[in-house]
Parts: structure tokens; sequence; C-alpha cells
């Protein structure tokens, strides 16, 4: 079923940098129809090209602006995009990959990510009113908080791609996250199988 996964997006990369990238942009926009998220996805390819990292470092937010021009994914438009990647460009700046960056707000006590994903998507927020000089409601859509109420499914499920060893489908690239400090949301369909299995 990869191929019908948002996840054969990023699956087409094979530089660690890259897949990090990649995959914070396609779990982002993994709302709607399956078919409308490749189609987006599909499209942002065309955009950046294969050198994903080179693309989001070495372009300023005008220019990523003017590359998304026209792009649309339901209540996000290539503005956000450029804002997502600007956001990296910003932390890559201080040398640090996603990974490291996700953990500064990881403690010895948490017994899960709760915390450390609050403290990323605060500081993706943070960053996007600083570069825009307000607040961006559409872009603050793809960084929601669990301490807002929120089970985060789109960040959650990028977690476990980054962090779960690579079996084929996740990538095992974060090796300073423990597994066992994930969580997975449970909505209806997961709610649904594991009564069916009795784990609950």
């Amino acid at each position: 079923f990869l191929l019908l996964d948002p996840l054969s997006y990023v699956r087409r990369f094979k530089n660690g940098e890259d897949i990090e990238i990649a995959g914070l942009l396609a779990a982002s926009l993994s709302y709607g129809r399956v078919e409308q998220i490749q189609k987006s996805l599909e499209t942002l390819s065309k955009m950046t090209g294969d050198a994903l990292t080179q693309f989001t470092t070495e372009t300023t937010l005008d220019e990523k602006r003017k590359a998304f021009g026209g792009f649309k994914h339901r209540f996000n438009s290539g503005t956000d995009v450029a804002l997502l990647l600007e956001c990296i460009r910003k932390i890559k700046t201080d040398h640090v990959t996603l990974e490291k960056f996700f953990i500064r707000g990881l403690s010895p006590k948490d017994v899960n990510i709760k915390q450390a994903l609050h403290h990323f998507v605060t500081a993706f927020k943070t960053m996007g009113t600083e570069l825009t000089g307000r607040r961006q409601k559409n872009f603050d859509y793809l960084f929601p908080s669990p301490l807002s109420g929120s089970a985060c499914k789109r960040l959650n499920m990028y977690l476990r791609w980054m962090v779960r060893k690579n079996d084929g489908v996740d990538f095992g690239l974060w090796t300073s996250l423990s597994p066992a400090l994930l969580v997975i949301p449970v909505d209806t369909h997961i709610a649904r199988i594991a009564r069916k299995l009795r784990l609950v």
C-alpha cells in the first residue's frame, strides 16, 4: 500500500536531510483525500526538484514564495509551504538537524513526546510570526499542539517515520529519540480495529 501513501513521496529521497524535510512536508499536508495529498506532493516535487535541502537552504523566503506561486492544498497555500521551508532554513543556519532541534524540548523525565512536540510546534509558529511580522493562521494549522488538545495525528505520524527502525516503511533516522516515547493517536478507525483485536 506504500504507493497509496504520502510516504511514497518521502521514499524518493535517499539523503537523510532531504528525508527529514520531505517527511515534514508530506506529514503536514496529509489531510483531506489521499488523491489530493498525492497530487499536491507531486506538484511540490516538480517545484523544488530532487535536491530538497539545497533548495531549502539556498533560497530566500521571497524566492520560495515565488517558486510556490499558485500552489494550493485545501487550507494551505504556497506561502505556507514557503514559510515552513524558510523556518527549516533558519534551523539549519544554526547547523542543527530537525532531530537535534526536536530533542531540545525533551526532558529526561518525559514519559512521551508531548512536551517536546509542544516545544517543536511553538518554535515553528514563533519563527513564522517573526518572518512575516504577524501570525499566520493557515500556517499555524500545520503545527497543532498537544497542549491545546490536538491529537497531532500528522506530526505524530512524522515522528513515527523518523524514529521507528527502517523496515521499508519507516526510516529510523532519528536515533536519539526512543520509540517507546512515541504515541499513536486513537481515531475512529484505530479504535475500531483495537476493539476487534481486543486490545481495549
